[in-house]
């Protein structure tokens, strides 16, 4: 479901774009998806954090729920639980 291209003009041209870019993109090969990685769902959650703990993690700009789950994912591989490694470059 398409929800922002709501009129048939827009959907159109949304297909053709869409066309376009498949057209010109590479073909994967057997080599990419051998190396290729899980990466997990994201999932919503509320989460109270302590404001100094905030502020820190958005004093870099923006990413800062980004930077916020890699720290929690390097603490928790470092405490032996199983998990799943991301792509490199994966969001």
């Amino acid at each position: 479901q398409i929800t922002y291209a709501t009129s048939p003009s827009r959907r159109w041209l949304y297909y053709r774009w869409l066309a376009r870019l498949a057209r010109s993109s590479p073909e994967l090969g057997d080599d990419f998806f051998a190396k290729a990685t899980f990466v997990p769902s994201k999932q919503l959650v509320t989460i109270r954090l302590d404001a100094d703990v905030v502020e820190w993690l958005k004093r870099n700009g923006k990413g800062y729920q980004t930077r916020a789950n890699k720290i929690l994912r390097t603490v928790m591989e470092s405490q032996g639980k199983p998990a799943n490694k991301r792509a490199v470059g994966a969001r």
